[in-house]
C-alpha cells in the first residue's frame, strides 16, 4: 500500500479521537488501548482507530488486550527454515497465532487478529473469528497451537502431523541441505473467517480488495475516502466521517457486524 501525506489537522484528529478511545476503554473495561508501533505514521493511527471502534461496536461486556503486535514470517509467502535453532524459529511463528484482542458479548466470545497472515502471503489488516480461543506455547518442543472451543484450530510443528481431512497443512519449501522443516496445520476454516476489515487511510492506494473476497464471508472496506465499488458482492464500503467521530463510525459499523 503506498501512502500520502496527510494534513497535519487529520493526525492531530486521529490522536484526539484514539485519547477519547483510550479514556473509554479504561472507563468500561479497566484497560488502556495499545498501539502496535512505536512511531505509529498518520496510516497506523487510522488502523487502530479503526480497529478499537470496531471493537465498542460489537458490544462488548469484557474486553481482553494480551498483545497487540505486527505480522508473522508466514505472511512472506513461505514458511521460514528451521536452521541453527528451529524450535525458535516454530515459536516465533506461533505468536502469530495468539489472538490480539478477546471480547465477551452478550451473545459469545469473539478473537480479533491485528495484521497478522491469514494464508502465505495475505495478511488483513483486522481479522475477526467467533469463538472461545486457547493460545498454548512449548518453546522447547518448537510447538505453539491454537485451541478454538477446546478443539485444535492452528498449530505450528518440528514434526509432520498425521493426515486428517478437516485440515490443511503447509510446510516449509523442500530444498537440498540439511535443516528441519517447519509445518503449519490448521483447520479449513481458519482461511475463511467471518469478517476481514481493511483499513485504507488518507491518500492510501485501494490496490484490489477482491483478493480478500474469497478468504472471508463478509468484508468491510473502511475509509474517509471515497472507494469504487469493488466486484465481490461479500465486500462492503464503509466511509468515515471527516471528523473522525468515533460515535458515528461505531453506528455505521453496528449496521454490518
Amino acid at each position: 500500500m503506498i501512502t500520502v501525506p496527510i494534513a497535519k489537522k487529520e493526525v492531530q484528529l486521529l490522536k484526539s479521537r484514539l485519547s477519547e478511545l483510550d479514556l473509554e476503554f479504561q472507563r468500561r473495561f479497566g484497560k488502556a488501548i495499545r498501539l502496535a508501533d512505536f512511531e505509529p505514521r498518520p496510516s497506523d493511527l487510522f488502523e487502530h482507530y479503526v480497529l478499537y471502534n470496531c471493537v465498542l461496536a460489537f458490544g462488548p461486556l469484557e474486553v481482553s488486550i494480551p498483545s497487540l503486535t505486527r505480522g508473522d514470517a508466514r505472511s512472506a509467502g513461505y514458511i521460514p527454515f528451521g536452521m541453527t535453532k528451529p524450535y525458535r524459529t516454530a515459536a516465533n511463528l506461533g505468536l502469530g497465532l495468539r489472538p490480539d484482542i478477546t471480547l465477551r458479548t452478550p451473545t459469545g466470545e469473539l478473537a480479533i487478529w491485528f495484521d497478522k497472515a491469514l494464508v502465505t502471503g495475505i495478511r488483513p489488516d483486522i481479522v475477526v473469528r467467533k469463538g472461545a480461543f486457547q493460545h498454548v506455547e512449548r518453546y522447547a518442543e518448537g510447538h505453539a497451537y491454537l485451541r478454538k472451543d477446546d478443539e485444535l484450530f492452528a498449530e505450528y510443528r518440528l514434526d509432520e502431523p498425521t493426515s486428517d481431512p478437516r485440515y490443511l497443512v503447509e510446510s516449509t519449501p523442500k530444498l537440498s541441505g540439511e535443516y528441519t522443516p517447519i509445518f503449519f496445520r490448521a483447520r479449513a476454516d481458519f482461511f475463511k473467517p467471518p469478517l476481514i476489515v481493511e483499513c485504507k487511510s488518507y491518500g492510501a492506494r485501494l490496490g484490489n480488495p477482491d483478493k480478500y473476497a474469497q478468504y472471508a464471508e463478509k468484508v468491510l472496506l473502511i475509509s474517509p475516502e471515497p472507494l469504487y465499488e469493488p466486484r465481490a458482492l461479500n465486500i462492503t464500503r464503509v466511509r468515515v466521517s471527516s471528523d473522525f467521530d468515533n460515535s458515528k463510525l461505531q453506528a455505521s459499523l453496528r449496521t454490518f457486524l
